[in-house]
């Protein structure tokens, strides 16, 4: 009985259509390349939640707190920018974030930004001085 089920799995391969291993190679590569999408879905993902004015995922935020940093060592520089800027974020608008140091500052800061919908017009702003500010918002 053990070998007619042998017999009975070898014959059931070879009567189907099996493709062989080798001719998966340019099917794998188009999985591979759905599965990864191009810079333009990517940078087209990240405008179409920049249109619905949608908060940046967690590792966004990270990014720009590293890019604040980048641009911005010195907690004073960033201070300028809103000053220079009053009519677009308003008085005082950096004074009135809470936070006991600078990285938990960017923390509020950032939350802040996108409540009141500045977070885009920020980036613009930098951008004037700093063009690779947050290329990839």
């Amino acid at each position: 009985m053990n070998t007619n089920l042998q017999d009975f799995g070898q014959r059931a391969i070879l009567d189907s259509d099996v493709t062989p291993i080798r001719n998966f190679a340019p099917h794998l590569q188009e999985v591979k390349n759905q599965e990864s999408p191009s810079n333009n879905e990517q940078k087209e993902y990240l405008l179409s939640r920049r249109r619905l004015g949608m908060g940046l995922t967690d590792d966004q935020k990270q990014y720009f707190y590293g890019e604040i940093q980048r641009v911005f060592p010195d907690e004073e520089y960033l201070k300028i920018i809103f000053i220079d800027n009053e009519g677009k974020f308003g008085k005082n608008f950096y004074n009135d974030i809470d936070g006991k140091n600078y990285r938990n500052k960017l923390t509020f800061l950032t939350r802040k930004l996108q409540n009141k919908r500045l977070l885009y017009p920020f980036i613009e702003v930098v951008r004037e001085d700093y063009p690779n500010f947050a290329q990839e918002l």
